[in-house]
């Protein structure tokens, strides 16, 4: 019991010094805030063990439980972080995913509001025997959370390398070992929960420790690790890119020439497919142009055009109406152009006549 207190507190020193380096090298590196979150989380979930099992938690009734908002931030920060530093299209919205700590929010809220007498009776009973809450196996689910985002971006990464590519690759080698490392701590926390049994959960607390110190020494001798495995997945993409036998430049400029000049996007019924038959390309194609290569989905790339347009006939034909301004740019509606006027310029297409 006394290795696992020793190396609870590890976790947490260690967790917590990370991500204080995260913040102060934020100004490099404008992802940093994830990663730092899900290691303060890391260093809440660890510190919260340690004052549970030790007793301190006695003296501190009202913290127990809010560790589980934070572990379960844990699996979707890693994910995010490691999507944005590899430029990769998955979690491209954080929030839907932060949803189950929210509700967890609200559980313990309740929990701690049934009263004290309660909460201090499980401080007691943890202390007496670890394993012996009627809670304690239903805890460990909360590791199959962390499994899922782990088996995600490793199977996003690793799809978009080549699986093959992926064993051959240095970098990618190292990034799946992490990966591998992280399922295993997962795996033994889960089994320690389930199972009641502190050896696994030493185990798996030990898997972290060797983590965290790994990262810090990779981080020590490879400081582009992050900027070789983009490379190396950048590459697996372009290997598996629809658009491998194509001149990028090409496309853009005849996809230029389309919207300054012929003003297609001004057509009401304007599609995917219609706009790549004009670019003698496939809707599939397309598409990958705009995601990959222009960063920008289609409905905004022909938004863009369109409210562009819309400024400029608003301030030059005064007497039209905003409703025959919106049909002439090529929006179906006045609520679609407002809404779409409002998120590109920030007010209405009428606040924006009457200010100019």
């Amino acid at each position: 019991m006394q290795i696992f207190l020793i190396s609870l507190l590890m976790v947490s020193i260690l967790s917590l010094l990370y991500s204080i380096g995260e913040i102060l090298s934020f100004s490099r590196n404008k992802f940093s805030w994830m990663l730092s979150i899900a290691l303060v989380s890391i260093f809440i979930m660890s510190l919260h063990a340690y004052l549970l099992f030790t007793g301190i938690m006695l003296e501190f009734p009202f913290l127990l439980g809010w560790y589980i908002p934070f572990n379960l931030l844990i699996g979707p920060f890693f994910s995010r972080y490691a999507a944005q530093r590899l430029k990769l299209p998955f979690l491209t919205k954080l929030f839907p995913h932060v949803i189950p700590a929210i509700i967890s929010i609200l559980g313990l809220i309740l929990f701690h509001l049934d009263g004290s007498l309660y909460v201090k009776e499980n401080i007691l009973a943890t202390m007496k025997s670890p394993t012996a809450s009627r809670e304690f196996p239903y805890l460990g689910f909360l590791n199959l959370h962390f499994l899922v985002y782990v088996f995600i971006s490793g199977r996003k990464i690793l799809s978009s390398i080549g699986y093959r590519k992926g064993i051959e690759e240095k970098y990618s080698r190292i990034m799946l070992f992490i990966l591998i490392m992280a399922s295993m701590v997962s795996l033994f926390s889960l089994i320690g929960f389930l199972f009641r049994s502190i050896v696994f959960l030493e185990v798996s607390i030990f898997l972290l420790i060797m983590i965290l110190i790994g990262i810090y020494f990779l981080r020590i001798r490879e400081p582009e690790f992050f900027g070789e495995l983009e490379k190396i997945v950048r590459k697996g993409r372009y290997s598996k890119s629809r658009l491998k036998d194509h001149d990028l430049k090409n496309i853009q400029s005849e996809l230029e020439q389309l919207m300054e000049n012929d003003k297609i996007y001004c057509e009401e019924d304007i599609s995917l497919k219609s706009l790549a038959t004009e670019l003698g390309l496939s809707q599939h194609q397309l598409s990958e142009f705009f995601n990959d290569f222009l960063k920008i989905n289609f409905v905004s790339f022909i938004n863009r055009y369109r409210i562009r347009e819309a400024k400029k006939l608003l301030l030059e034909e005064r007497e039209t109406t905003v409703l025959a301004i919106a049909y002439q740019v090529g929006f179906n509606s006045k609520s679609a152009f407002n809404s779409s006027f409002q998120k590109e310029v920030g007010c209405s297409p009428s606040e924006f006549r009457n200010k100019n």
